[in-house]
């Protein structure tokens, strides 16, 4: 079987543009974006960059050698890609793919357009390595290259320009990309805080007052009259007795 070729890496002939290469994952999944603007140049015209997206870019390796990219093969898996939007001399589009996690090194990206790469996925861990002079420099006008992993796992290291929120970012430019690489140690425990140990919602909530039926309340109260009644009965009676007694100490 041959070791496939690819002649013109899709990404290596773009010429003055800056491409933000994203990727999102999870504990089984890798969706890849490649995000693209395209600028016309001296040196590129309206019809080339038509041209160049109009034109079709393998996802995974594969037999064969590939002298052009006009001609979609049979066999062969492509990027999606979305609709061009043109504005002023700029232009922007962008290829996706979604992959599964063992099948992410496969890709012609990881495989081809980056020196000495690791790629690691067991049970406990996802390890990222690119290593040093991203070969999507070499032979193009590419000036500046941004690469966005995005990811809900727990990071355990990394090496990235920045942070925000859980999106890690290494920015190559023409100085750095000969020397810069990206690391990156994600952690595939579950985190149990959201599942098992989760409390019952109505754990910690106060008993509610049970709601008594009407005809509940108004016999309770119904049940009050007679007591009320008595009461009444010995004042008045303690009351009469009192007048008496005063009466009849004023006639002595």
């Amino acid at each position: 079987m041959k070791k496939i070729l690819i002649l013109f890496s899709f990404i290596l002939i773009l010429s003055g543009c800056t491409v933000n290469y994203n990727v999102t994952i999870d504990e089984n999944n890798i969706k890849e974006n490649i995000s693209v603007n395209d600028n016309i140049t001296d040196n590129r015209t309206r019809e080339d960059i038509i041209a160049f997206y109009n034109s079709w870019y393998p996802v995974y390796l594969y037999d064969g050698i590939i002298d052009n990219y006009t001609t979609k093969l049979d066999g062969a898996i492509y990027y999606n890609k979305s609709n061009l939007i043109e504005n002023a001399n700029t232009f922007n589009y962008n290829f996706s793919y979604n992959h599964k996690l063992e099948d992410y090194p496969k890709t012609t990206i990881w495989s081809l357009y980056l020196l000495n790469n690791t790629f690691t996925n067991d049970n406990n861990k996802i390890s990222i390595n690119s290593g040093k002079s991203m070969q999507f420099f070499n032979n193009s006008a590419l000036t500046n290259l941004n690469i966005n992993i995005t990811t809900d796992l727990e990071v355990l290291e990394n090496n990235a320009d920045k942070i925000t929120g859980n999106t890690y970012t290494w920015e190559y430019n023409l100085d750095n990309y000969r020397s810069k690489n990206v690391k990156l140690v994600l952690s595939k425990a579950k985190s149990n805080n959201n599942e098992n140990n989760s409390p019952n919602p109505n754990e910690n909530a106060e008993d509610p007052q049970p709601s008594i039926p009407n005809n509940e309340t108004n016999k309770d109260k119904s049940n009050n009259w007679p007591i009320i009644i008595s009461i009444l009965g010995v004042f008045f009676i303690t009351l009469i007795i009192l007048v008496k007694i005063r009466n009849n100490r004023s006639k002595v």
